[in-house]
């Protein structure tokens, strides 16, 4: 039997999103700006597919523009906003897309305020509302840490810009929050917002970037005038039908499966709470279901994951993106974790496929093995 509990690194695609892709393969194959009929039809997927996801995030008046996935729409946003003497705040605990573009942003000269959090991983939004200054131009906030789970509050956050600066810009990285909490880019006071199909059981390779109405982009990708000459490139348009399908699969219950996968993840921790040496490093007051990090003193989470492994158990070290690199994770090294955990920590993540079966199993593993590593 496979356990997949990794699901903040990817998801299983949809068996009705497959079969959507497949149709579009086999019959909208046309190019989206062909003047044909076949680009007709695809151009019309296209539009349908736009429209679709407006309606989901209540950005009916912005720009929807499809890419590769958050960290292409991620580099583009904070790419567009580097110039001298230009002043970006982000927090210690990005993904890594952002932290990264953040420091190729001060090789050119801006200048990075990097928020702290406190042992829960929750932000002070006083150093947030200290930060901004007159050459404040772009403040770059997750909505649900990765590694984590901790919510921001993105309304609150928005409202303290605005109180603070007229120009200054609220980019949102989404990835773990879209379709697992109730998204209004209008009531949140978003700009920019990014997120990524193969999170929420779409196809991997395709994401999109919301765009305020008022608001415009250079490409990071430069040709010919595609999505609003905001990228170039032929567009993938089955893939994009594909998104969508998932997405009208998972936004109609967003609420239920909340408390379905509270219920999964209270579950885990009730029933690991019981091994010595466990912690738990998910504790803020508003932290997403979906996502649990736990750890375990003196045992090294290579060894577990590998012996999790084994029994078809799959879960993760934190990050996918960063999982292979030796470096302890910055996320919980910004929370103050004591290192005899920092070594020791998992990240387990839900979808709303996962079953109260499938997490005592997985937790029995668990326990079993951190009884022979740790005897």
């Amino acid at each position: 039997m496979e356990i997949y509990l990794d699901n903040a690194a990817t998801t299983k695609i949809s068996k009705n999103v497959i079969k959507k892709i497949s149709y579009q393969l086999e019959n909208t194959y046309g190019n989206s700006s062909s003047i044909h009929s076949l680009g007709r039809d695809a151009e019309t997927k296209l539009n349908d597919s736009r429209d679709i996801l407006k309606s989901v995030i209540n950005g009916k008046d912005g720009k929807i523009v499809f890419n590769s996935g958050a960290t292409e729409g991620n580099n583009q946003v904070i790419k567009n906003y580097i110039k001298e003497g230009a002043h970006f705040i982000t927090t210690d605990v990005e993904h890594a897309s952002v932290l990264a573009s953040m420091k190729y942003a001060e090789s050119k000269g801006v200048k990075v305020t990097y928020l702290s959090v406190d042992n829960n991983g929750d932000l002070n939004l006083k150093e947030l509302n200290d930060s901004i200054t007159k050459d404040t131009s772009l403040i770059s906030i997750m909505m649900v840490n990765n590694e984590q789970g901790t919510i921001n509050p993105i309304k609150k956050i928005s409202e303290i810009i605005k109180e603070n600066s007229n120009r200054a810009k609220l980019h949102v990285d989404a990835v773990q929050g879209f379709l697992k909490i109730p998204v209004d880019v209008k009531d949140m006071g978003i700009d920019y917002l990014t997120a990524s199909s193969h999170k929420v059981h779409g196809p991997k390779g395709v994401g999109f970037l919301y765009i305020n109405e008022n608001l415009i982009l250079d490409p990071l990708i430069h040709g010919t005038n595609h999505e609003f000459k905001m990228r170039a490139g032929t567009v993938n348009v089955p893939s994009i039908v594909g998104f969508s399908e998932a997405i009208k699969e998972n936004s109609t219950n967003i609420e239920e499966n909340y408390e379905k996968v509270l219920k999964l993840k209270n579950r885990l921790i009730k029933n690991l709470e019981q091994v010595k040496g466990f912690k738990l490093n998910s504790t803020s007051k508003e932290s997403s279901p979906y996502i649990v990090n736990i750890s375990f003193e003196h045992i090294q989470s290579e060894v577990m994951l590998n012996y999790l492994s084994e029994k078809g158990i799959y879960i993760s070290i934190g990050s996918a993106c960063t999982s292979k690199d030796s470096k302890d994770s910055h996320v919980l090294q910004a929370m103050n974790i004591p290192k005899e955990y920092l070594k020791g920590s998992m990240r387990i993540s839900f979808s709303d496929t996962s079953t109260i079966n499938e997490i005592d199993i997985a937790s029995d593993k668990i326990i079993e093995g951190i009884k022979f590593f740790g005897r």
